[in-house]
């Protein structure tokens, strides 16, 4: 295998920082659970949810949306200088980084990749440290906000797994609460161990109230209050799957379901001394749209209480009794205005692009749409010559081919059928190769209307025909063969590996140049414990294999597609990045507020198709951003 020199291999360091991009500014929800709500100054607090999008909403009522990772946000937290934020983002499985933000530039500062997952996020109290507890035993790390999170030997001590941390106002100590049951008070000057209690294990949704006098959280139907001078219990509240709102004022509130009346119950209970300390008073009595699940919550300093939901929807209220057995239906601050556009394709001069289960078709760069085929079984669509082939990823909807007639008429055709979810689809003259279930590969043959089982193995994740009789299935290469690339040949079935570097292989794209059939496609490999993703292209008459860009992460939702000769991809999460292949020249795309995740173009123009469901338009030939366009719900499109 000849391997071309990594000098002319383009890097792409953090580059990946959101150059040219911008927020947009809606009412628009999540699209997922809202994991996380912290306030941040001047009466503005933030949302982060499965979405992978960050929210700012403002005090006029709007949001700013930005889409920082394709992943789950599941932490966040706000720095002290007004700009910055820190996020928590994971597949829940293998990839656990932090990332830090400018908010006013949208332009990614830090990110630091971790082997375990990340238990709490929170600044100190004067921004000089990013504190992020892992669930391992090195436990709380002090990191870096002005050296790259680089940690810092802070404290002396292996803390084990921290899930609260805070500092004091100056910075000179900071107070831990370990689910080991231990609250422990470190001073950050020399790292030493000031006091250590004993205190209750265990305990969920830990949070720290009236001036960090005490730490509450939840254990088996209860809320414990602990003195956090002392570590000892102070009061027990019997409730049945609290909800601890978090907030910074004296008193605690938390939220119960009432299943009799199908409605929740806010209760508070008094911290200071009184009469009343630590006893609970139904509050209010409310429900939250169509009994959603709250799944995120604040209490602002302004006495405003702000529930995130699993919907992405947004609802808040004030503090204020209700009277007894009224219900107060919460106002919802979220309204959705779009519908979302799943995939689009272009032939010639038009564009055609399916929403709920409708197809439209457009004008490039012309914004009035008509209907052009309604009630469609599909959420997927593929231009293959003048035709349009439909299908459903990760669904086992058929698979059809939808013929547009000289006159404009249209005729839809059921092609075939599957029996496991379709996890790729390619199409080409020669035929259409399905994956299904990353185990299985067919090839549908036009001519002879049949669907032919080729090869079976787990791990695979994409195929292309590269001729008649040959296809080429990018798979881990975990499996035998042990090669992420390899070759069968239809007809006789025979497998062959290709001598390829990568733990996995994805996205492949097969083109001539200078009459030789190259295959380009996303490579991720593995050394000395550090992920790379890179773009390739390799040649299977030579054996040679190149990589042309390269990020030091992995990014197993990166995307090739190959238009006139100029490589489009998404690598490093940026947004969308071109590399000519003739002049080796790269450039990343002015991106919308939400991430791409599939190009499409022809000789003069470009759209993608974005993960919050909108279109972007840019020109071939400056790479130039033209348009941004939304779906709205009376299906017309509006340019923000």
């Amino acid at each position: 295998m000849k391997i071309k020199s990594l000098l002319t291999v383009i890097l792409l360091f953090l580059c990946s920082t959101m150059i040219f991009s911008q927020a947009q500014k809606s009412l628009q929800p999540h699209q997922g659970k809202i994991q996380s709500i912290v306030e941040s100054a001047n009466n503005t607090f933030y949302t982060a949810g499965d979405d992978g999008f960050v929210v700012k909403w403002l005090p006029d009522g709007t949001g700013e949306h930005f889409q920082i990772s394709d992943l789950e946000i599941k932490l966040i937290a706000v720095s002290p200088n007004g700009t910055d934020i820190a996020v928590y983002e994971t597949d829940g499985f293998s990839i656990h980084r932090v990332s830090e933000w400018n908010w006013k530039t949208l332009t990614r500062k830090n990110a630091k990749r971790f082997t375990d997952s990340i238990v709490s996020l929170e600044y100190s109290a004067k921004g000089t440290y990013l504190m992020a507890g892992t669930s391992s035993v090195d436990g709380m790390l002090f990191l870096d906000p002005k050296n790259k999170l680089t940690p810092l030997s802070v404290v002396k001590d292996f803390t084990g797994t921290v899930t609260v941390a805070k500092t004091g106002k100056t910075e000179k100590t900071v107070l831990m609460y370990s689910p080991q049951g231990t609250l422990t008070y470190y001073n950050l000057a020399d790292g030493s161990k000031v006091q250590e209690f004993d205190c209750e294990t265990l305990l969920e949704q830990a949070t720290l109230l009236y001036n960090n006098v005490y730490l509450v959280g939840t254990k088996n139907d209860s809320i414990t209050i602990i003195k956090a001078t002392t570590g000892e219990i102070s009061a027990t509240i019997p409730s049945k799957n609290p909800i601890i709102l978090k907030s910074s004022g004296s008193d605690l509130h938390f939220v119960e379901f009432d299943e009799q009346n199908d409605r929740f119950i806010l209760k508070q209970v008094p911290l200071k001394k009184s009469d009343l300390q630590f006893i609970p008073v139904e509050l209010q009595y409310f429900t939250v749209g169509n009994l959603e699940e709250i799944t995120a919550n604040l209490i602002s300093t302004q006495n405003e209480i702000i529930y995130g939901t699993a919907s992405g929807a947004l609802y808040s209220t004030g503090i204020y009794p209700s009277d007894e057995g009224i219900n107060i239906d919460l106002p919802k601050l979220t309204e959705t205005a779009n519908n979302k556009i799943s995939d689009i394709a272009i032939i010639d001069s038009n564009y055609y692009f399916i929403s709920h289960n409708n197809i439209y078709v457009g004008k490039i760069l012309e914004s009035e749409i008509t209907l052009f085929a309604e009630n469609v079984n599909a959420t997927n669509i593929m231009a293959l010559d003048n035709d349009l082939i439909l299908w459903s990823i990760n669904d086992t909807k058929p698979v059809y081919q939808l013929k547009i007639n000289e006159n404009n008429t249209t005729e839809i055709i059921e092609l075939f059928t599957i029996q496991k979810p379709i996890t790729s689809l390619n199409a080409s003259n020669e035929g259409i190769v399905t994956i299904t279930g990353n185990s299985t590969v067919y090839v549908y043959n036009f001519e002879k209307n049949t669907n032919e089982e080729i090869y079976t193995s787990s791990g695979l994740q994409d195929a292309i025909l590269y001729d008649s009789e040959n296809l080429y299935v990018a798979k881990t290469a975990v499996t035998n063969p042990t090669s992420a690339l390899i070759n069968i040949n239809i007809n006789t079935k025979e497998t062959v590996p290709h001598p390829v570097k990568g733990d996995i292989m994805f996205s492949l794209e097969i083109q001539n140049k200078n009459d030789v059939k190259q295959i380009y496609g996303v490579s991720v490999t593995t050394s000395n414990g550090k992920k790379t993703t890179e773009i390739f292209t390799y040649t299977p008459t030579t054996k040679s294999y190149a990589p042309l860009l390269q990020w030091a992460d992995e990014d197993t939702s990166a995307f090739v597609n190959v238009i006139n000769g100029v490589i489009y991809t998404n690598i490093a999460k940026s947004g969308a990045r071109s590399l000519n292949l003739n002049t080796k020249k790269s450039a990343l795309l002015k991106r919308s507020a939400s991430l791409p995740k599939a190009i499409v173009g022809n000789k003069t123009h470009l759209a993608t198709v974005n993960q919050d469901g909108s279109i972007t338009w840019y020109s071939t030939s400056t790479n130039a951003k033209l348009e941004n366009w939304n779906l709205t719900a009376e299906n017309y499109l509006s340019s923000f």
